[in-house]
């Protein structure tokens, strides 16, 4: 997938009432730990959220050349199309389980399409108008929007500048309520409507709101919202610009389907460009929300207890200004209550914001784009959260952090952090597959850190995946923090490769990492080019944080001495030292690696020399069938003993090897 930022979504036509809704599954550093925002924890995703006007905080993985069939899996995932149902969220807190993650369609009905339906709104036409045509339209869009707040209806607005008679909002939006702008004012049907020449602006000149949307019950019918500029106060403080899009939701009970539709939105110049709390599930596609400006968290999106779900859309150039607040789009969830929303998204991008992406809650991403946010990390998640299909550049704090994470066919590139992780931070568990590294860079773990947070646990497992061109200080691609008290973060690698990471200390990994099956070549360090470890200490007390190495295939990099590691039915330079010997091990006189970008993936992949000693050198990995891969260059599978190193899915069926 591809995303341009400098292009924004095209203002396509839509089929709206969404009698067709998504069908959802009701599943549902030592850096950060000790800065909190609003008095904020960290939890685990099966930890309740218990505060008073406080969040829950946490402290802060392109397809690879490397593939695995693992049966170790905690999540299904496969590329999400617009017709695909995603999977892949672990539970959420509170009493409520969700899965967190929407089938997504483009199927729509739509009531508001015929002339017939339609109330028609023109501010340029004379007094007196009954609405029933555009030669007979009515010019008072507040007043014609009000009058059918009990019953519902079609509004077509005309192009043109609509702002308050008043100090208050532009417009009230009722239950039922379908409004399209975007009109000439000579169209008999949605689909003429050419949204690029005529804008229908919704302007606010005061404090208040642009668009407030009544509050509602749960079985409402949606109230829709297409086609317009909406832009507020722009010329004011930040602290005095009303939202975009207010909404203090549903009244009762949980929805079953989508409450508030919006799509072809262009929002700017608000302090939120959508404020949505309580119980309410919106649906925002093909907008844009950008250049809004907050000292709060949220200046694109503030949600509370609310599903969000995001298609084709931008969220770009968004502001927080304020001291302790993150995130662009922020996620509440508030009092310790059941928990119900997250935040969904496809095929969209949020970008170059500064505060920080997207904050708190559940978030999951499919084909996506999050680059060059900056002031606090790209996505930041509170809750079992899942990415797939989706790139990460050049983020400035960090591109994810979080406690529960799934990461499925990914790219991190250049992303940077102050202190550790900057592609991905974790303080909880994570499963990170078929996903890339290159170039990110932080002092502890340039691409990955996994962290042991108030005693809890940190289980990371990396699979097939590519590290290349990843600094540190300690941990170049990987860290695994560890505390003679706290506990070690445990981190398991199974068939990755690690190409010219480096660090002082363990070039491509630190601490207490197991690594099988997996490549590495050209890393740097001054201790342990491939793997390197420490003492943690506790007074006259010393624990060793080392790692093991085992089927893994080395060139000319080699373990650290700090600790002794434990290497078995692996292949490395003759002579290395400062290991245990597992067995199995044999020392290399050559390079044993062909370097070959095959599947054109920009990625060059360590395929074996077949006279390698490192070809059917032995041993076993747990749940991982070779005999399906290749380690070679001509593509014939590894069905024989196992080869040392990174293995590959064939490109073509070539038989077995040998």
């Amino acid at each position: 997938m591809k995303l341009e930022l400098t292009t924004l979504p095209t203002l396509t036509i839509s089929l709206l009432a969404i009698a067709g809704c998504p069908v959802e599954d009701d599943d549902p550093d030592p850096d950060e730990a000790a800065a909190t925002e609003d008095s904020e924890t960290s939890t685990t995703s099966a930890s309740t959220d218990s505060e008073s006007d406080s969040d829950t905080d946490s402290t802060d993985s392109d397809s690879t050349g490397s593939e695995s069939t693992d049966s170790d899996s905690d999540s299904t995932g496969s590329e999400s199309t617009d017709t695909d149902t995603e999977t892949g969220s672990d539970s959420e807190t509170g009493t409520e389980t969700e899965t967190g993650t929407e089938t997504d369609t483009d199927s729509e009905t739509d009531s508001g399409g015929l002339e017939s339906d339609a109330i028609h709104v023109d501010i340029d036409a004379p007094d007196g108008g009954d609405g029933l045509s555009w030669a007979t339209a009515r010019n008072d869009l507040r007043a014609t929007v009000e009058a059918l707040d009990d019953a519902g209806g079609v509004v077509w607005v005309a192009e043109g500048i609509y702002e308050p008679p008043d100090d208050g909002e532009v417009l009230r939006v009722g239950p039922g309520v379908q409004l399209y702008g975007g009109f000439a004012a000579t169209e008999t049907s949605l689909e003429q409507r050419d949204l690029s020449a005529h804008t229908t602006t919704l302007r606010q000149t005061g404090t208040a709101a642009v668009v407030v949307i009544d509050d509602f019950d749960e079985d409402t019918a949606t109230i829709s919202l297409d086609g317009f500029e909406i832009t507020g106060a722009s010329a004011l403080p930040a602290n005095e610009r009303g939202h975009g899009i207010e909404s203090f939701g549903a009244v009762s009970n949980v929805p079953a389907d989508t409450q508030i539709f919006l799509a072809n939105l262009d929002v700017h110049g608000t302090s939120s460009g959508l404020y949505v709390l309580s119980y309410t599930r919106v649906e925002l596609r093909d907008s844009t929300i950008h250049d809004n400006v907050s000292e709060d968290a949220g200046a694109a999106i503030y949600q509370e207890d609310s599903r969000l779900l995001i298609h084709d859309s931008n969220i770009v150039a968004n502001q927080v200004t304020g001291v302790g607040q993150y995130g662009v789009i922020r996620h509440r969830i508030p009092w310790g209550l059941s928990y119900f929303g997250y935040t969904e998204m496809w095929n969209s991008v949020v970008a170059d914001n500064v505060g920080g992406g997207i904050y708190g809650g559940a978030v999951h991403l499919h084909d996506s784009l999050v680059e060059g946010n900056s002031g606090h990390t790209g996505v930041s998640t509170l809750l079992a959260s899942s990415f797939e299909d989706t790139d990460f550049v050049a983020n400035l704090s960090r591109a994810i952090s979080g406690v529960q994470l799934s990461v499925e066919r990914c790219r991190f590139t250049d992303n940077q952090d102050e202190a550790s992780g900057a592609a991905i931070y974790v303080s909880g568990n994570a499963t990170i597959r078929e996903s890339s590294f290159v170039g990110n860079s932080a002092p502890n773990g340039g691409a990955i850190a996994g962290w042991v947070v108030d005693f809890d646990t940190s289980d990371v497992d990396v699979f097939d995946s590519t590290f290349i061109a990843n600094s540190a200080t300690q941990g170049g691609a990987i860290y695994g923090h560890g505390e003679f008290l706290t506990g070690i973060a445990d981190v398991d690698v199974v068939n990755c490769q690690f190409i010219t990471n480096q660090a002082d200390s363990g070039g491509a990994l630190f601490g207490a990492v197991t690594a099988q099956a997996s490549s590495f070549t050209g890393n740097t360090a001054t201790s342990g080019a491939v793997l390197d470890g420490f003492y943690a200490t506790l007074g006259d007390s010393q624990l060793a944080i080392a790692g093991s190495l085992g089927s893994c295939a080395m060139w000319p990099d080699e373990v650290g001495s700090t600790v002794t590691h434990s290497v078995s039915s692996s292949c490395f330079p003759l002579g290395m030292q400062g290991f245990n010997d597992g067995g199995g091990n044999i020392g290399l006189l050559d390079d044993p690696f062909v370097p070959l970008d095959l599947d054109d993936d920009g990625l060059e992949s360590l395929y074996l020399d077949p006279d390698s000693p490192c070809v059917d050198l032995g041993g076993a990995v747990d749940d991982f069938d070779w005999s399906v891969l290749t380690t070679q260059a001509s593509q014939c599978t590894d069905a024989g003993l196992l080869d040392a190193g990174a293995h590959f899915l064939p490109l073509e069926d070539a038989g077995v090897c040998g």
